[in-house]
């Protein structure tokens, strides 16, 4: 079995993945699951593999990481990471809303050349990339993590759609701040057009603001971000007659537990992080990030 430790300071997706994965308590997750409890309502409250399990959760918040250990049967709970016992662990999920804080929460495990989740975003900065990427080199560990969209059902229909009658500019409008929501939003283009973004530059701030990315091969994205609708809209334009096609995807129910089973997967080493996509959602991340901090 691979015992996996959850790690963070500022906890998000609380109840989510180990819930899935550990499976949870009914009652407790009414009490405290606040709108992840509607995740989980009516649904069967065993483990989703018994071959993976969530045994240790490491944070400051006690509050959370007490109720989210009673919660989903996790039996060992700490302060900070160095007090977990890494050395019977296989890996963590990274489940830290503060993408700055990733890699420093991650390198005991990559150090030991174990599996890695990140959840959104992996890193902020091509830097922390760079050195999460050279310790993956090293020491042999795999990694998992971005958007929980690329497991969207509707998204992978509307990949089918796009794949048929590829559109030559597409407009992505999602909720929330640049550094924490971004990464869907640049994920779901990366997704259509592919890693090789040319340029990417940014108007606004952290808050609000829109992107415009340019690919090698011609096309453009723009990413619209701020106090919008909790969904994600995809507008694509095309040569066609009737150019403009437009998807909204917000099947967070389907999309979670599928992420929770690619997190399984992960860790039994059915499946790889495709390193070159991380690579250039974190670089758009990063480079649109820095324009905002100089307007």
């Amino acid at each position: 079995m691979k015992r996996l430790a959850v790690v963070g300071v500022e906890i998000i997706h609380k109840f989510i993945y180990p819930g899935y994965l550990n499976g949870f308590d009914p009652d407790l997750m009414e009490r405290y699951g606040g709108w992840m409890a509607s995740l989980f309502r009516g649904k069967d409250p065993h483990p989703m593999d018994t071959e993976v399990r969530v045994t240790a959760i490491a944070s400051p918040d006690r509050q959370s990481r007490d109720q989210i250990a009673c919660t989903t049967h996790i039996d060992t709970v700490a302060e900070y990471v160095r007090d977990l016992p890494l050395d019977d662990l296989d890996g963590a999920l990274i489940m830290e809303g503060q993408g700055w804080r990733h890699l420093e929460l991650a390198r005991p495990f990559l150090e030991r050349g174990q599996f890695v989740y990140f959840d959104k975003p992996v890193v902020e900065s091509h830097a922390d990339w760079k050195a999460v990427r050279a310790l993956i080199d090293t020491q042999g560990g795999r990694v998992l993590g971005g958007s929980a969209l690329r497991y969207s059902p509707l998204a992978a229909a509307m990949l089918t759609e796009l794949q048929a009658r590829p559109p030559v500019s597409v407009v992505v409008t999602g909720p929330g701040p640049w550094y924490t929501y971004a990464c869907h939003t640049v994920e779901l283009l990366e997704m259509i057009f592919g890693p090789r973004v040319e340029t990417a530059r940014g108007i606004g701030s952290d808050a609000q603001g829109l992107a415009v990315m340019e690919w090698s091969e011609g096309q453009r994205g723009i990413v619209q971000w701020g106090s919008y609708r909790g969904e994600f809209r995809v507008d694509a334009y095309d040569r066609e007659e009737n150019g403009h096609r437009s998807w909204i995807i917000n099947d967070a129910q389907d999309y979670y537990k599928n992420l929770a089973r690619a997190i399984v997967d992960g860790a039994l080493g059915r499946r790889h992080a495709d390193l070159e996509a991380i690579e250039a959602i974190v670089r758009v991340l990063d480079e649109v990030g820095r324009s905002l901090a100089r307007s």
